[in-house]
């Protein structure tokens, strides 16, 4: 269900952008997710202030994986 960070990593120049759109696809998929059950999707505010521990640790560890 999550994007591979990789690909999230094009943009080497500037890593927080890639952290954002990366965090961004994960919302999308959030927001589908919430739709597809009738439910309300958050909106990106909300996301990222309920997940934003989450989401740095995800990112992280993907990228470690990624690195291998």
């Amino acid at each position: 269900m999550t994007q591979n960070v990789n690909s999230a990593q094009k943009d080497q120049k500037n890593p927080a952008s890639a952290f954002r759109r990366w965090v961004q696809e994960i919302w999308y998929q959030n927001c589908e997710e919430h739709l597809t059950y009738g439910e309300s999707p958050y909106k990106m505010q909300e996301y990222w202030n309920k997940y934003k521990y989450w989401l740095k640790r995800e990112y992280q560890h993907q990228k470690s994986i990624n690195a291998r």
